[in-house]
């Protein structure tokens, strides 16, 4: 690698409002500290031959989607986490072929860091409703929700049918088309500026290590363990 190369991998998450805004009422104190962190994206169905071919070589749900979770644990918890275990599962309700690679289109995961947070993480590739993504921290002083109820703005709807209905983000994109903004400045102001990029790339490589894990323990049915400086170590070393 050139020494003079400026480098950022983008997880745009860090980059929306809400977030930022959930980061720093964290800093300052408002739920005390924080120990547990539920983050979940369910992405619309799409049974399209072009989707399913992207399914089959995307690297896994971990890797490909759920990774964009796992860097929010560590936006949150703090870029020094160490994780210590992983486990996960998961299931095929519509994309049944992935069951032959050892991937889901539905998956659960769980994060456990030395210091005792931890972190839980739900995908779905199969929503009905649109696109979800919805983040909860808890703390020793109160908890943080961002998008609990998903819906595009503030507009509600109530018609013949008797339901009141609030619109939903299509997709991502979507969703975080201001972020995507604020993400491209930001990494063209650190650029100008010869400054740190604002989301450094020692916790895009760990996000990416417990991705893998995770993917595996899908994969195998096992647990995942690491050592106190962050490198796999096998079921029987961790006893």
């Amino acid at each position: 690698m050139c020494p003079k190369a400026t480098l950022m991998v983008a997880f745009v998450r860090r980059f929306d409002a809400n977030y930022q805004d959930a980061k720093k009422r964290i800093e300052q104190g408002a739920i005390g500290r924080p120990l547990i962190i539920r983050s979940q994206g369910c992405e619309p169905l799409d049974m399209s031959p072009f989707y399913q071919q992207y399914l089959a070589d995307s690297g896994g749900i971990f890797i490909d989607t759920i990774i964009h979770d796992i860097d929010l644990s560590l936006f949150f918890f703090g870029e020094d986490s160490i994780p210590k275990s992983v486990s996960a599962m998961g299931t095929s309700a519509h994309h049944q072929q992935l069951e032959a690679i050892g991937d889901a289109d539905n998956a659960v995961g769980i994060c456990e860091y030395w210091d005792g947070k931890i972190a839980f993480f739900y995908n779905s590739r199969t929503s009905a409703h649109g696109y979800d993504n919805a983040t909860e921290i808890f703390g020793t002083a109160g908890k943080l929700s961002i998008n609990l109820q998903p819906r595009i703005n503030s507009v509600e709807i109530c018609d013949k049918d008797g339901f009141v209905k609030t619109p939903v983000h299509p997709g991502w994109y979507d969703r975080y088309a201001e972020a995507f903004v604020t993400e491209a400045t930001a990494w063209v102001d650190a650029v100008l500026d010869a400054a740190p990029m604002p989301h450094p790339l020692v916790s895009t490589l760990k996000s990416l290590g417990i991705a893998m894990a995770l993917q595996e323990s899908l994969r195998t049915g096992q647990k995942v363990f690491f050592d106190q400086s962050g490198v796999r170590v096998s079921e029987s070393q961790s006893l």
